[in-house]
């Protein structure tokens, strides 16, 4: 009797299977190949940045409140400017943001640093 039992369970679970789909190995292979031709997206080309050179904030001044800035956020005090401080707060142009950069901008304010590109509007194009 429990030999039976043990068939039939078998049995139905066996056609439980291949009634609902199941197989072993299942792989699912496209029925249809696609003819279209892969095109490249195109973008529009990204804008110029303008930026004046030693202008911290952004208020189009250059001033004691940029240099102010520019120690701040070295200092981690306030980020308020990250997005614009590798262009604006490299004041020495020397590819890199540091406390260099505050001293030239106070030393540019009592002239004793020539005035190089501080305070002049700067056009960058960034690669297509």
């Amino acid at each position: 009797m429990k030999k039976q039992i043990l068939i039939i369970l078998a049995a139905t679970l066996i056609f439980s299977c291949f009634s609902l789909g199941f197989t072993a190995n299942a792989v699912n292979v496209p029925t249809e190949t696609s003819t279209e031709a892969f095109t490249q997206p195109t973008y529009p080309a990204p804008e110029p940045i303008t930026y004046i050179l030693g202008d911290v904030n952004r208020d189009n001044v250059v001033n004691l409140k940029d240099a102010t800035a520019l120690q701040r956020f070295l200092a981690n005090v306030d980020n308020s400017y990250y997005d614009e401080i590798s262009l604006t707060g490299d004041t020495n142009q020397d590819g890199t943001v540091t406390l260099k950069d505050a001293s030239t901008l106070q030393k540019y304010f009592v002239d004793l640093v020539p005035q190089g590109n501080i305070g002049k509007q700067i056009t960058i194009y960034p690669c297509t």
